[in-house]
């Protein structure tokens, strides 16, 4: 004789959320499970064809069996609420960066091909001088 309690079979059912009726039909299923009901039995308790009552066996195991597959670690995944509006301000960007790279390009190859454009003229305003024109001397000033 086994110790310790008695294993809970159909007596599990009640405890589920549920219908009388789906616990009845599911209470009915796991007694044929068990081998205490024969089908047709458990289909005449419940009020369906045994062919129903089969049916619906083998639908729940598959839907278990799917349940039991291996999942991935953790908690899935929460979508992001405002999903939308990140995937267009990203795409925005995404497009603005390409408009500057296809800038960036253009302005390397006007360097590349015209150097003399982009080389500023080193003279100053100060160190300018008029050809032709002598400086003008203080000497000859008055208030000097």
């Amino acid at each position: 004789m086994a110790r310790g309690r008695p294993p809970a079979g159909a007596e599990l059912v009640d405890h589920l959320e549920g219908s009388p009726q789906a616990k009845a039909r599911l209470r009915a299923l796991l007694e044929t499970f068990s081998g205490r009901q024969s089908l047709q039995q458990a289909s005449r308790a419940v009020g369906l064809s045994a062919r129903r009552l089969q049916v619906l066996r083998r639908d729940l195991l598959q839907e278990v069996l799917q349940r039991l597959e291996p999942r991935a670690a953790g908690r899935p995944p929460r979508p992001a609420a405002d999903a939308p509006a990140t995937l267009a301000a990203l795409e925005a960007e995404v497009h603005r960066l390409r408009l500057e790279l296809h800038a960036a390009r253009i302005r390397e190859e006007i360097a590349l091909a015209l150097p003399h454009v982009l080389t500023r003229n080193r003279r100053t305003k100060k160190g300018r001088r008029r050809e032709g024109r002598p400086r003008a001397s203080n000497a000859g000033r008055p208030g000097t």
